[in-house]
């Protein structure tokens, strides 16, 4: 239990030392901005489509909407709180 324990510590604590050399907070943020934009044309496509019920519509909208988005790492590894578990 303790080498398991002293494992998933060590790669939380890589896994920042990684995020923070290759992937900016910036180039999240970037990402997510993609994301969310692609989600916002697609829901305003969704309603402009007349082949499809207004109720299915509003189902795929919220579908889209029920998208979550994982870009780059967890926000966990941004703050440091892999480094606090560590520290006990």
């Amino acid at each position: 239990m303790a080498g398991q324990t002293l494992i998933a510590t060590v790669a939380g604590i890589l896994s920042r030392f990684f995020v923070e050399k290759a992937f900016s907070a910036a180039s999240k943020d970037l990402g997510n901005k993609i994301i969310s934009d692609v989600k916002s044309v697609y829901i305003e496509r969704l309603a402009r489509l007349d082949w499809m019920d207004d109720s299915v519509k509003v189902l795929a909208a919220k579908k889209v909407n029920n998208i979550v988005q994982k870009v780059g790492y967890p926000v966990a590894v941004s703050h440091g709180e892999c480094l606090g578990s560590a520290r006990g």
